[in-house]
């Protein structure tokens, strides 16, 4: 990940000792430019981006106020852009074209300020503070997604604080502690392999696998997570919080307030809220608002059908919960009870999501007229066989097309008859 290359971690540490070495008038446009140059060394691509969005949005903020059309088309080619690029990393195979570095997190950012300028949401800002925001070096790789409003409020109050300083060190070490001890050395070279084993011979065996995937996102991006808050932390700026236990939810809406909460929040409130006051259709903004965040992990089918699962799932947690009101109040005895129940069937529901969808994927796939090209078999001449050994078939090279960056850099071959 990057967050664990060395380069980021100097860097990261460096702007952390500029943002309070230097004069106080000086501290943040410091850290503005060590952000810029982090992504020209880091990520060109992504610099470029932002030279162009950033003005774009700057010049359009205090002119978006009621001015719909304005803001829907500035929306819309944010989203294009984004679009863009995460389907050009699907389909560009075997040159595959990367995500520019922190892509995601920064168009939700601006059209965050867009739409909220349009509303009249926005506290008074200076470009200064906005640019300070958007180029806050710390979640600008993996997130959180944080506000401008809570952000000027830390630059304005902001105050070297040892406590504060010691707090975001601690968060630090426990983000390396779950990038560097749990998840390269327990999860990637044990566990992963051993929960995958059975992978592809049943439905429980795909499950298991899908358990392992699970794990490992959320030590990945709440690791993460912890870095940018600890980093924050010690710059004196306080951000979202990502992760709260999500494992331990005792529903699936639960569970959506405690797994990447920066984006389930923007995806309330800049999906579902649109979408539900337009057509007045709740259940029509639970899909929509799902559906964008799986594409938001990936532009596919199978992506689109796991948004659609987890809203069936809040869908029908929401169907339950009015049919047995009255039946247990919060911190009953019945309630007591049944909390581990569901907890425990709220884990088996998200973490079958994987298994489940992929077959859905599947199956909808072989019935489309077109066929699917996820997987490539390129024939090569068969191997001369072994002494004692009849001779086999052709050789195949399998490639996943749209998760190749997962593979080794030589691909695995197998022999088929």
């Amino acid at each position: 990940m990057i967050v664990l290359a060395q380069k980021t971690v100097l860097w990261t540490g460096l702007t952390v000792l500029l943002s309070w070495l230097l004069p106080r008038r000086l501290q943040m446009p410091a850290v503005i430019l060590s952000t810029c140059l982090f992504l020209a060394v880091l990520d060109r691509v992504a610099l470029a981006l932002l030279a162009c969005q950033v003005p774009l949005v700057l010049w359009a903020l205090p002119r978006v106020r009621r001015r719909g059309v304005l803001t829907a088309a500035l929306v819309a080619l944010l989203v294009l852009v984004l679009a863009a690029f995460k389907l050009a990393g699907e389909r560009a195979y075997p040159a595959r074209v990367a995500m520019p570095l922190g892509i995601s997190y920064m168009a939700f950012r601006l059209i965050h300020l867009l739409v909220d300028g349009y509303a009249g949401r926005l506290p008074v800002y200076s470009t200064e503070g906005v640019l300070a925001y958007l180029l806050f070096l710390p979640p600008l790789p993996v997130g959180p997604i944080h506000r401008l409003p809570e952000f000027l409020v830390d630059l304005r109050r902001r105050r070297f604080d040892a406590g504060l300083l010691g707090r975001g060190l601690e968060r630090v070490l426990h983000g390396y502690a779950k990038l560097v001890i749990l998840r390269n050395l327990i999860l990637l070279p044990y566990l992963l392999p051993a929960l995958s084993r059975s992978e592809g011979a049943s439905f429980l065996g795909d499950t298991l696998a899908a358990s392992g995937r699970w794990l490992d996102l959320y030590v990945s991006f709440s690791g993460a997570s912890d870095l940018a808050i600890g980093y924050a932390l010690a710059m004196g700026f306080r951000i979202q919080e990502n992760f709260r236990f999500p494992f331990l939810a005792a529903s699936i809406p639960d569970f959506w307030r405690r797994w990447h909460i920066s984006l389930t929040l923007w995806c309330r409130d800049y999906v579902y809220a649109p979408v539900a006051a337009a057509t007045r259709r709740p259940v029509l903004a639970v899909a929509v608002a799902m559906v964008v965040i799986g594409l938001w992990h990936e532009a596919s089918l199978r992506y689109i059908l796991w948004g659609l699962y987890h809203a069936a799932g809040i869908l029908a947690t929401h169907r339950l919960a009015a049919a047995t009101r009255g039946w247990w109040t919060p911190g009953g005895r019945r309630a007591w009870l049944l909390r581990p129940l569901g907890t425990l069937a709220t884990l088996v529901f998200v973490v079958s999501s994987f298994p489940v969808t992929a077959r859905l994927d599947g199956a909808l796939k072989s019935h489309l007229p077109w066929r699917n090209q996820a997987h490539v078999r390129l024939p090569l001449p068969a191997p001369a066989p072994a002494p004692g050994q009849p001779a086999g078939g052709a050789v195949v090279y399998l490639a996943d097309n749209g998760n190749s960056h997962l593979l080794s850099t030589e691909c695995r071959r197998v022999l088929v008859p």
